[in-house]
């Protein structure tokens, strides 16, 4: 029977077998993570720090002793019929990076002993639908003439392969060729694991390059990536790239364009971004569960506000509330920290938090996020610690009339400009004007920010809503003295819109 867990050291290993009554004859040597030996499908060893984790089975001999500082080569030689299930050379040998293991029973008909064991898949849409969205990108590449696309965001490499790790601070990309089945994802040698763990492809379409790449001054990541895109047919290309991304440097654009001097380089920046835009059903559903957890992470700041508790205090309860999520699912860590704008900072939309104790009489002004599978939705809302001015309530039953409005204007066919002008009108009646956008899509998100960079609700943008699309409608009022935020996420609907949170729409007093 398979197990939904994970083990990592001999600790776990040796807490299975006491607790699962595993193979009796699995014979264990101290020792930290490393690597896997497997053959038939069966767990032949594991090789851990330098030392050997065996099992006893036909292929292997009973009792093994663990050489020093060659176990692989030992368990090579007493195993003539292993095969690697991963090839490249590591200071031992050739292995197989430890990460997730699942233990089952052995393949039905095998007259060997052992247990399976796997790498566990992380996958959080089916297979055809990533099909679906490579398609979509490479229709938009062939009305562009483009040959081959280099994805550097890590929203967008999330969006065709389900990639996910925390790697994105060495140089990363995402190769996209029209006449090419997978796309090709290339990072640091390390980072293989996540590649395998995180996305559909194939062994082949999963390359990583040798650490003496990292943070060189020497060598540089970006030849190692052309040599892959030379590889595919792309030395004299059309390949496009994204020049407004966060994740490509002028390095990385002077460092492939020396490597490819053949090739044409055009900026494809928000090709995918504006597929992403619209959003499946399964990508909604998790985009709920999102709002979910932004939900429950205001609600922790509504019970933890009061005067006297310091602000950093507030901010750990969030972080806490965010990630530990609500009894049945967890959160990520969030695309960029809360804005916790409190007292004479509530009139500024990005503020940081301090050490300082919330005072009496104050107003808090909170913008955080629900993140569940990278998925991003946002939520502010006003918190009055103490009993708020009349004015001040009359202007939170102002911003929350003009946020109704706004939202009773969306539906399929309108565009973003005509929903900025439904609210706009409403403040207008009461002589408040407001010149930034008031929304901005959401969906897939990485660090430094939540939102995507296509469209925004705000004067003059014609893009046209339709079903599918969520954003985070983002009426924040920012005025000489006084600030007030109260916000809600949607999807768009057949109909109008889905609110993609609950926290109600109103001013909250402590």
């Amino acid at each position: 029977m398979a197990l939904p867990f994970g083990y990592r050291s001999s600790h776990a290993i040796n807490r299975f077998i006491r607790e699962y009554n595993a193979d009796p004859q699995l014979f264990i040597w101290k020792a930290a993570p490393a690597y896997i030996l497997k053959s038939d499908d069966c767990l032949r060893g594991i090789i851990l720090d330098h030392q050997i984790h065996a099992t006893h089975t036909s292929g292997l001999p009973h009792p093994l002793n663990p050489p020093a500082h060659n176990g692989v080569a030992q368990l090579e030689r007493s195993c003539a019929e292993t095969e690697w299930c991963r090839q490249f050379q590591t200071r031992e040998g050739r292995g197989f990076p430890c990460q997730e293991l699942r233990w089952a029973t052995p393949t039905k008909g095998r007259s060997h002993g052992g247990a399976q064991i796997s790498m566990i898949k992380e996958l959080h849409f089916d297979v055809a639908e990533f099909d679906a969205r490579l398609a979509a990108v490479k229709n938009e590449m062939s009305k562009r003439g483009i040959d081959i696309l280099l994805l550097s965001e890590p929203p967008n490499q999330n969006y065709l392969t389900g990639y996910n790790a925390y790697s994105y601070y060495t140089p990363q990309m995402v190769v996209v060729a029209v006449d090419r089945k997978e796309p090709i994802w290339i990072g640091r040698l390390i980072d293989h694991v996540s590649a395998t763990m995180t996305t559909y492809l194939t062994e082949e379409s999963i390359r990583g390059y040798p650490d003496t790449y990292v943070q060189s001054t020497i060598l540089s990541a970006y030849d190692f990536m052309a040599g892959i895109v030379k590889e595919v047919g792309g030395e004299k290309a059309r390949i496009g790239v994204e020049m407004g991304g966060y994740y490509y440097s002028a390095r990385a654009h002077a460092d492939l364009t020396r490597a490819l001097p053949f090739a044409e380089f055009v900026d494809a920046d928000l090709l995918v971004g504006w597929i992403r835009l619209v959003k499946s059903h399964s990508e909604i559903s998790i985009m709920r569960q999102a709002g979910q957890l932004a939900d429950a992470a205001m609600q922790r700041v509504i019970d933890t506000v009061e005067a006297g508790v310091r602000e950093c205090d507030i901010a750990a309860a969030i972080y806490h509330q965010q990630v530990s999520g609500t009894p049945d699912f967890g959160g990520d860590y969030p695309c960029c920290p809360p804005d916790l704008c409190i007292g004479d900072r509530s009139i500024a939309p990005h503020a940081a938090w301090t050490d300082e104790p919330v005072q009496d009489s104050t107003i808090v002004n909170l913008e955080l996020s629900g993140c569940r599978h990278r998925y991003q939705v946002n939520l502010a809302r006003t918190i009055a610690v103490g009993k708020p001015s009349t004015a001040f309530h009359d202007l939170s039953e102002i911003a929350v009339e003009a946020l109704n409005i706004g939202l009773e204007s969306i539906r399929p066919g309108r565009r973003c400009s005509e929903v900025y002008s439904a609210f706009s009108l409403a403040l207008a009646r009461h002589r408040i004007e407001k010149n930034s956008r008031i929304g901005y899509p959401t969906g897939i998100g990485f660090p430094p920010a939540s939102g995507e960079r296509t469209a925004s609700i705000r004067k003059g943008d014609e893009t046209v809503l339709q079903p599918g699309m969520v954003f985070h409608l983002m009426p924040g009022l920012w005025l000489d003295d006084v600030g007030i935020t109260i916000t809600q996420s949607f999807a768009v609907t057949d109909r109008g819109f889905e609110a993609l949170t609950m926290t109600p729409r109103r001013l909250f007093v402590k």
